[in-house]
């Protein structure tokens, strides 16, 4: 098997992730093909998943990337991709932000347009024709579980006002297959697996570097993302116990991104921002 992107060999990393040798992409061997992740997407994901889009900590987490953005770009017109129930959505449009939507989910969408009365289009990158262009593109927690992390960013590329600004934040593949490969020299990778998150692709630093500026766009920066407080997805029996481990990888993060100047994320999410061309 060849990296689907850049067609270089790749490397087994545990049972069924591996990782490109070139362009450091790494992947699920276990990943469904497109339409079938498209129709999990669609009628299955949010039924069985979605609790945690308003789960407690959440909340916290979306005001805390609407100030992110809001320091690179005040205001003006945005598109969130994936945008689940419309949480984020809703925090951005509060500030002033001219939002729509974008939510396969047709669950989702409903809740959505009923809870917070937004602007959602139904459907994916590949169903809006005629529409934009946008100042901002986001893709909170999203752009991992497409079936072509490269086709979308090309999509969102081409709604983008020139200047304009992509926004987007995904686990930290580099950490986690890490941790996961430490783990399994360890024999500890059954108690350390479910801690970690593998999609449909795991993407590094180096990958979304390369990515974005084959793309076209300019002024990259990489760098460790807030985590939601708690854990809204219930790995922890005890809440305080999220806390004190999320605070501890913070922090840690925090230190390592001081001491290497800013060229070493190690925090278990990234925010990415780029900028389209002028």
């Amino acid at each position: 098997m060849r990296c689907p992107y850049c067609r270089h060999r790749i490397q087994a990393i545990g049972v069924t992730l591996w990782r490109c040798l070139r362009c450091d992409l790494i992947g699920n061997a276990d990943t469904k093909p497109p339409s079938f992740l498209l129709d999990h997407y669609r009628r299955l994901y949010y039924a069985r998943n979605g609790g945690d889009q308003t789960a407690w900590g959440r909340s916290d987490l979306y005001a805390k990337l609407a100030d992110w953005l809001q320091r690179l770009r005040p205001m003006g017109t945005l598109l969130d991709v994936g945008a689940g129930f419309g949480v984020f959505a809703d925090t951005v449009r509060q500030r002033g932000w001219h939002v729509t939507a974008l939510e396969p989910s047709d669950k989702a969408v409903d809740i959505a347009r009923k809870k917070f009365k937004l602007d959602v289009v139904s459907g994916t990158l590949r169903d809006l024709p005629g529409l934009g262009p946008f100042d901002v593109v986001t893709f909170i927690n999203v752009i991992d579980h497409t079936a072509a992390p490269w086709e979308d960013v090309n999509a969102a590329c081409n709604l983008i006002k020139p200047g304009g600004l992509l926004f987007m934040r995904f686990p930290n593949g580099w950490l986690h297959a890490h941790l996961l490969k430490m783990a399994c020299r360890l024999n500890l990778s059954g108690w350390v697996r479910p801690y970690l998150v593998f999609h449909a692709y795991s993407l590094t630093p180096a990958f979304m570097r390369r990515l974005l500026a084959d793309q076209g766009f300019v002024d990259i920066r990489i760098a460790n993302s807030p985590l939601t407080r708690g854990d809204p997805y219930g790995s922890f029996r005890l809440p305080w116990l999220a806390g004190l481990v999320k605070g501890a990888a913070e922090t840690s993060a925090r230190a390592v991104w001081g001491i290497s100047n800013g060229r070493l994320c190690c925090g278990p999410s990234l925010i990415v921002t780029a900028f389209a061309p002028k």
